[in-house]
């Protein structure tokens, strides 16, 4: 009998305690990771994945819109500098632009901002990013 009143006298055993620790302590680490990959993307200039278009959604406009392609293609010389990709996000796209100099990215940059026109100002973001008729840019320099 002496034990049951021991163990109502609201003391709580270690494994719960434990087991306490340890779900907060995985609670902290969820969130962790998930600020820690949305925060270094930004800090790496990358939009996070949720914020990149479906592969096949990014695919139909590249199709519906292949002039201004054409024209960027035309300033670096050759169709592999313009590519999606989805190699960082799975299922997911980014064009990949290739360019030489410094020129090359400001004409580019000129090109898009004149190509992807109205479709471009009502999908744009607040950080001014570059899109090709909503897809999100990337520039890579050779």
């Amino acid at each position: 009998m002496a034990s049951e009143g021991h163990a109502r006298s609201g003391r709580t055993k270690p494994s719960t305690f434990v087991l306490g620790a340890l779900t907060l302590a995985a609670f902290v680490a969820v969130i962790a990771a998930f600020v820690f990959t949305t925060w270094s993307e930004r800090l790496a200039g990358e939009r996070p994945c949720a914020e990149l278009p479906d592969r096949h959604e990014a695919e139909e406009i590249m199709r519906k819109h292949p002039s201004l392609k054409f024209h960027i293609e035309r300033v670096n010389a050759g169709p592999d500098d313009v590519v999606l990709s989805s190699a960082r996000c799975r299922g997911k796209a980014e064009l990949v632009i290739t360019h030489a100099s410094r020129s090359d990215r400001d004409e580019i940059e000129d090109l898009l901002e004149q190509g992807s026109g109205a479709e471009e100002k009502e999908g744009k973001n607040d950080d001014d990013d570059e899109t090709y008729y909503g897809i999100p840019v990337t520039f890579s320099k050779r």
